[in-house]
Formats: C-alpha cells, sequence, structure tokens
C-alpha cells in the first residue's frame, strides 16, 4: 500500500508531465500519428484509486461489512484504506468507491465534501451505512444508502463493489492495467 504523500507525488507528477509528453519513455511503445509521426507511448504508471476501496466506518461494530470487504479486496485485486475521522483523508485519500459512516467522517469534513461536489456529476460511488437524518444526503447519481440492521446490506455492498471494479476494468484502457 503507497502512503498518502507518495499517491500525491505521484499524481501530481503524472498530472504535470503526462500532458507536455514527458511522461514518455524511449522503452516504449512506438505509436504511429497521423502524418507519418511516430510518438512513443509508455503505460502510464499505475493509479492507485482504480484498486482503492476506501472506508470510514467502526471495524468492530461492522466487522462482518469488514470481513466482506477484506474478501472482496482479495477477489479483485484491490486495497481497502480506512481514513481517520475528521480529517482530510476522505479527499487524499479516496478510491474508486466509498463505504462511509458519516460519523466517523466528520460532520464538519462531511459537509465540506457534500458542498464541494454538490454539482459535480461525476462524483465516486458512495454506501452510506449510518442512520443519521441531521446530515443532508447528497443526491448524488450513486450514492446508496443502507440499513446495516438489514441482513443483506452486507452481500449487497460487497456484490455491487465487485461488479464495479470488474465493469472498471473492463472499461479503462489498457494503460491502465
Amino acid at each position: 500500500m503507497t502512503d498518502r504523500r507518495e499517491f500525491l507525488k505521484s499524481l501530481v507528477a503524472l498530472g504535470c508531465m503526462a500532458p507536455l509528453g514527458m511522461a514518455d519513455d524511449p522503452h516504449g511503445t512506438p505509436v504511429a500519428q497521423p502524418g507519418g509521426q511516430v510518438r512513443v507511448v509508455v503505460p502510464i504508471p499505475d493509479v492507485p484509486w482504480r484498486r482503492r476501496i476506501y472506508c470510514q466506518f467502526d471495524q468492530r461494530e461492522h466487522w462482518d461489512l469488514l470481513r466482506a470487504l477484506r474478501t472482496c479486496a482479495e477477489e479483485t485485486d484491490c486495497d481497502i484504506v480506512f481514513g481517520e475521522k475528521d480529517s482530510p483523508d476522505l479527499y487524499a485519500i479516496g478510491g474508486f468507491v466509498l463505504v462511509l459512516d458519516r460519523s466517523q467522517v466528520g460532520d464538519e469534513v462531511w459537509r465540506d465534501y457534500v458542498e464541494m461536489y454538490q454539482d459535480d456529476t461525476d462524483i465516486t460511488p458512495c454506501f452510506i451505512i449510518d442512520r443519521r437524518t441531521d446530515l443532508a444526503l447528497p443526491n448524488w447519481r450513486f450514492t446508496y444508502r443502507l440499513d446495516m440492521a438489514d441482513p443483506g446490506s452486507v452481500p449487497t455492498i460487497a456484490e455491487a463493489i465487485r461488479q464495479m471494479k470488474m465493469e472498471m476494468n473492463r472499461r479503462l484502457p489498457e494503460y491502465f492495467a
């Protein structure tokens, strides 16, 4: 697992270098361009978020969910990362899917997160597993609130994540593999 600093460094480096063509490497694959030009294309370095299940919930309270997520992570070659309460981990670490108890995220962090992404149409899928009514639920397309007292909630979350990961792998270009 990469730590937050390494993740941010790789993201910044990739974001700065790739548009300038500096991510190209002479050991990459030559690709013919229109006009007869040849450009060397190197696979983009691993993108950590595509294998990260980001969680913030009480692991003792939801041990059954944690066990199911661990199995799902093993089956899909993913990592599970837990954020700390009242920290910017939700922003800084993230993942391709979020499993959150907003009490563990922190009220202010949650409000800021929802406000920051209120107009975003490409938001990360989010499973909310708390019963809180005092915090707004975002109106994002892929936000689901589940009642963890329902025995079907844990398998629903694990299976949805498994399917998301398989679909993401199928649809992402090969250079993300």
